[in-house]
């Protein structure tokens, strides 16, 4: 989802992607729901929500993943 808005795509297929993410049930994969959540609102504008989901996925230690991509 950030590499979609990065290059600014729009395509059906991304809600589809975002939709399964969310509809994810393991606990273990709560990570990719952070993520699309993140993406999501990155490509439907909603840049504080996504700054402020970034600071939650650095506080839960997934720094390495995120640390990088600027928003």
């Amino acid at each position: 989802m950030y590499s979609c808005w990065q290059r600014k795509i729009e395509s059906p297929v991304i809600d589809k992607a975002y939709l399964f993410m969310m509809n994810l049930k393991e606990p273990h994969l709560l990570i990719y729901k952070l993520l699309g959540s993140l993406g999501k609102n990155l490509i439907e504008g909603n840049k504080e929500q996504a700054i402020e989901i970034k600071q939650e996925l650095i506080d839960l230690n997934f720094a390495n993943i995120v640390k990088n991509w600027n928003l």
